[in-house]
Parts: structure tokens; sequence; C-alpha cells
């Protein structure tokens, strides 16, 4: 071998994940769909390192299920959440982890 390498395509490339200083291996997409199927439990909460407010989530579910109203306000609570984190951009609260490090598009 010479020592030649056929330069890349722009087709073959494969899009990589970005890590390093200031970037969490957490994805931005897998937290939203836990709020969205699992929020009213605070699971995307817990995901993210933020687990003052998976907390908060999981004990008005548990503690006001008796009601039937705490489940819902979770739940409304997780929706809203979701949809946060997903139309989030790098640099808003949303599109960090509980460490502050921007989450994986």
């Amino acid at each position: 071998m010479n020592g030649y390498q056929s330069p890349v395509q722009p087709w073959q490339r494969q899009a990589q994940y970005v890590y390093g200083p200031g970037m969490s291996d957490k994805s931005k997409v897998t937290a939203a769909i836990y709020a969205f199927f699992l929020g009213e439990f605070g699971i995307h909460n817990f995901y993210l390192g933020k687990t003052g407010r998976g907390v908060a989530q999981l004990l008005i579910t548990i503690f006001l299920a008796i009601v039937v109203v705490g489940p819902i306000i979770s739940w409304v609570w997780a929706i809203v959440e979701g949809a946060q984190i997903l139309g989030s951009h790098p640099g808003s609260p949303y599109h960090q982890d509980g460490r502050g490090l921007e989450l994986q598009d």
C-alpha cells in the first residue's frame, strides 16, 4: 500500500454523536419519549438527573391518586415538559440534563 486513502464521499459518512466537555450522553428524544409515556411517574426527570422534579411528580401521582387529581396533574406536567424537551435548542434549560450538560439531538 502506498499510503493513499480515497476520500470519503458525503453519502458514506455516518452520523456520529458528539461527546466532550459540555455534552451529555443523554438523548432529548429518549427523554421526551419517557415524558410522554411514563411522565406521570417522573421517569424522564430521573433519566435526566433532575431527581427533585422526578420525586415531586412521583409523590404527586402516588399521594393524590386517592382523589384522581394527582395522576392528571402529573400527566399534564409531563406532556408539557416532553414538548419543551423536544422543541428545545442548545443553550435552553430544557436542552440540558441535571448536570447542565447539553443533550444529544
